[in-house]
């Protein structure tokens, strides 16, 4: 069956993400590997945010931190430029700081260049704006759904609330987006899952690196059981999609559109994060159990059948490499 033999090829020892992996002069295994992460989501992501505080802090006398007069300022003013800074800002400190942690690790423990995890090949413009339409279709999709079932209903425009600022708004959190993007990916796809595939079995590590990620977000506002199943399906399809390319370039865009879609355009949570910049202000009514409720469709059964919908489709789109190497 071509699900099966697309499965077998894309966990193979020479899918390229693996092999540059065996370059690494230290590969850890899956304890200390679960180690570094918890290092690189405590430690790194601080850094950033404290040293941003203490410069603007000279500039910020009696405002308290940079976060309290970025958003002090959007609530006085009702702007929705203050709105998307500080929420961009939110995003860009922890995750930048990630991604300079896990390029430290890879460059100066394991000894290898950044580029192996998997930002090599030609067209790499084209692979992310490929990656960002299929997370925008397959988060579009699942909010087609729900409408059709009556389950969601647009309270608000973005556009009607404040004008064509709304758009440069947006745009500005779309860039922290892709920086957010790229440091789970980074870290999951782009070191995690290889290094431990090189160590043990891709297939072991496509599983436990996918349930890092769905652990990862636990301690989110409003998770669910179902959330938790379905983060870990979501880095199923996220995994398989870095696999399917080789490469990091589309799973990034994916992830970038998949969140920026869902908070950003829709105005949902994105795991139980909300937004206060949007296109759209869309709510949810029904159970939970299907709409996601506070903590987003990631939440709700919608989802699930996204996933396992987006899941097949790059298993098919993959069956000619099944059936090369067959």
């Amino acid at each position: 069956m071509w699900v099966i033999d697309s499965v077998k090829v894309l966990l193979s020892k020479d899918n390229r993400l693996f092999r540059r992996a065996n370059e690494s002069k230290y590969l850890p295994n899956a304890f200390v590997s679960l180690l570094i992460i918890i290092l690189l989501l405590m430690i790194f992501p601080i850094i950033p945010i404290i040293l941003f505080n203490i410069v603007t802090n000279i500039f910020l006398d009696g405002y308290g931190s940079i976060f309290d007069y970025i958003f002090l300022r959007a609530q006085f003013l009702d702007s929705p430029m203050f709105y998307s800074l500080g929420e961009s800002l939110y995003l860009l400190l922890p995750f930048g700081g990630m991604i300079v942690g896990v390029y430290l690790w890879v460059r100066f423990v394991e000894r290898r260049g950044f580029k192996s995890l998997g930002f090599e090949g030609v067209n790499p413009l084209k692979k992310y704006i490929n990656g960002f339409i299929f997370g925008a279709a397959l988060m579009i999709l699942s909010v087609i759904i729900l409408a059709t079932l009556g389950l969601v209903s647009l309270e608000a425009s973005g556009l009607d609330l404040y004008g064509p600022r709304i758009f440069i708004a947006i745009f500005i959190i779309l860039l922290a987006w892709v920086v957010q993007g790229a440091a789970e990916e980074i870290l999951i796809r782009g070191w995690q899952m290889p290094t431990l595939g090189a160590k043990y079995t891709p297939g072991f590590a496509f599983v436990f690196s996918s349930l890092i990620f769905a652990i990862m977000h636990i301690f989110n506002a409003n998770v669910t059981l179902i959330s938790l199943i379905n983060l870990a399906l979501i880095g199923f399809l996220f995994a398989f999609y870095a696999l399917g390319e080789e490469r990091l370039w589309g799973v990034c865009g994916f992830h970038t559109a998949w969140n920026f879609v869902q908070g950003n355009i829709f105005g949902l949570e994105v795991s139980g994060m909300a937004s206060s910049v949007s296109l759209l202000h869309l709510s949810v009514n029904g159970s939970e159990v299907i709409t996601g409720g506070y903590f987003g469709p990631e939440g709700g059964l919608v989802v699930t059948f996204i996933n396992i919908i987006g899941i097949l489709f790059i298993l098919w789109i993959n069956r000619s490499k099944a059936e090369v190497s067959l």
